[in-house]
């Protein structure tokens, strides 16, 4: 069996642009080995902490905390973001 925390590991670039974002850009997740992960789009730069167990994920950062399933599809992954999904390709 595969570990998904290490399957996680690397940057990921969201599939799709941010929305209500000027000029749409694109964020971009850098998952590191030590539970530490940084969100970054132009002119923003957020860090939280996450953890794996099993197929789900807990992000939290200064806001709070969003906790759901991981999912891989070919080489998309969905993170739960909010009350929706979010999907992320590795770069």
């Amino acid at each position: 069996m595969e570990d998904a925390g290490q399957l996680l590991l690397g940057v990921w670039v969201t599939v799709k642009p941010m929305p209500g974002m000027p000029g749409s850009p694109h964020g971009y997740y850098y998952f590191r080995k030590d539970g530490r992960q940084t969100f970054v789009i132009p002119f923003l730069t957020d860090h939280c902490t996450y953890a794996v167990s099993g197929d789900r994920i807990r992000l939290t950062n200064r806001q709070g905390s969003k906790e759901g399933p991981m999912r891989w599809d070919g080489k998309v992954l969905t993170l739960p973001w909010g009350r929706n999904d979010a999907t992320f390709q590795r770069v």
